[in-house]
């Protein structure tokens, strides 16, 4: 039987699968895809997937280039498969629920989510956020933007291109600006909020560059909204659990070094 712990974890990633899967589309306009309380909809309509992304989607890959990193070795891969499994992760990843919902004829390319460890690298070094960091926005977009072309050229019909995290709530920025802020710089859920806002402003740019990309009518870009879908879940514990982002899962499996940040 599974422990309390691995049914919120699940509880959690079933909720996110929403944001890829729970589409009936099939226009070629951009769409969001996220997570609404009592809406109704079936799985989508593909028998493969194809992840393309950092350490939210990576299963294992970065393993056979790095056999002796640290995510090779415990605590990485704990809470479920009792080993380290390559994965940046106490458990599973997004993708790894995904792949248990393969169905029917199409592909889908899962583009990211991209852009988050070109922010966290700088952010974590202590650079400038108004001059080093924000600046950054519009290359990210376009090197998603140039991602997308290549992908469709190559034949690729259904792309979801998620957004970025609400960074403000994730343990790790928690714990590095701890004693570095006042009360009126967090949320009334202990969030970061101009980190949130910083998170929004990668995402705007985001999807209005999906809005304007040129694309056969045939093609269909999503938008996959990782950010309300987090904040849903982290917005109301006492539906999806207590301390999510705070325990050895969701957001903080991927960031063991945060696990001491509870939220």
């Amino acid at each position: 039987m599974a422990s309390k712990s691995s049914f919120v974890s699940l509880r959690s990633m079933i909720l996110l699968l929403y944001l890829l899967l729970c589409t009936r589309s099939t226009t070629a306009a951009v769409k969001s895809v996220g997570y609404q309380p009592g809406a109704s909809g079936g799985y989508g309509l593909f028998k493969l997937m194809f992840a393309i992304g950092d350490s939210i989607a990576d299963t294992g890959n970065a393993a056979t280039l790095n056999p002796n990193a640290s995510f090779n070795k415990l605590s990485y891969g704990e809470t479920f498969f009792g080993r380290a499994t390559g994965r940046y992760c106490y458990g599973r990843v997004i993708v790894d629920f995904l792949e248990r919902k393969e169905i029917v004829s199409k592909s889908m390319v899962l583009l990211g989510d991209i852009g988050g460890n070109d922010y966290n690298q700088p952010f974590f070094q202590n650079r400038s956020f108004a001059s080093e960091i924000k600046p950054l926005v519009p290359k990210v977009i376009a090197k998603i933007e140039n991602a997308i072309k290549v992908l469709i050229d190559l034949g690729a019909k259904t792309i979801v291109v998620p957004g970025n995290f609400p960074i403000g709530c994730v343990p790790g920025y928690l714990g590095l600006f701890q004693g570095k802020l006042g009360p009126e710089d967090y949320d009334v859920f202990g969030c970061v909020k101009w980190l949130n806002d910083f998170s929004e402003y990668h995402n705007h740019a985001l999807k209005r560059m999906l809005n304007r990309i040129p694309h056969d009518p045939m093609v269909i870009i999503l938008y996959g909204n990782y950010y309300s879908t987090t904040l849903e879940i982290t917005h109301h514990t006492e539906i999806h659990g207590k301390a999510i982002l705070g325990q050895k899962e969701f957001l903080c499996s991927c960031m063991p070094q945060a696990q001491s940040h509870t939220v």
